[in-house]
């Protein structure tokens, strides 16, 4: 445990992917936090979550095909092996409770993109987009959230699971 914090900083740059695979034979497994930055986390092609500062990239999902890609121009995160991570949080009073929430956020995020998935298109996108905006988005001054511009509508597309983003998108705005 003493190698706890001589943890590795990795910096991604923007459309840049991070392998969650892990080696065959080791019998540690890599778990991430995000110190700053945005990222995708995919499932080979897909993506089905964003990640953002404080978050953990690979504590729950273990995927051979499972990726972070970098939205935001630099992503950096820090390595950790997952069982040093459980065992620190065995060790603060909080721990548990921080690992409820965030599994119980995720879990959360993970629930609304599959009701929106059974929506039509256009409240699926709807629903989807008023989703990002509240976890990434900055409030204006007349109480509408602003989506940052990292969410290109490639990535909006892919998230939504929705090829003609446009044509939707154009029905949502005006």
């Amino acid at each position: 445990m003493s190698d706890f914090w001589k943890r590795k900083i990795i910096l991604i740059w923007r459309k840049e992917r991070l392998n969650l695979k892990t080696k065959e034979d080791s019998s540690s497994k890599i778990v991430y936090m995000v110190e700053s930055g945005v990222a995708a986390i995919m499932y080979d092609a897909d993506i089905i979550d964003f990640v953002s500062e404080g978050d953990f990239i690979g504590l729950q999902y273990r995927w051979e095909k499972a990726c972070a890609e970098a939205l935001t121009e630099k992503l950096v995160v820090w390595q950790f092996e997952r069982d040093d991570i459980f065992f620190e949080m065995e060790q603060i009073q909080e721990g548990y409770l921080y690992f409820y929430n965030f599994m119980r956020t995720s879990f959360e995020r993970y629930i609304q993109k599959i009701v929106a998935s059974t929506k039509p298109n256009s409240e699926r996108v709807t629903l989807l987009l008023s989703c990002i905006s509240r976890w990434f988005g900055e409030e204006t001054e007349d109480g509408y959230y602003k989506i940052p511009k990292y969410f290109t509508r490639r990535i909006l597309a892919n998230y939504t699971g929705i090829s003609y983003i446009r044509e939707v998108w154009h029905i949502i705005c005006y």
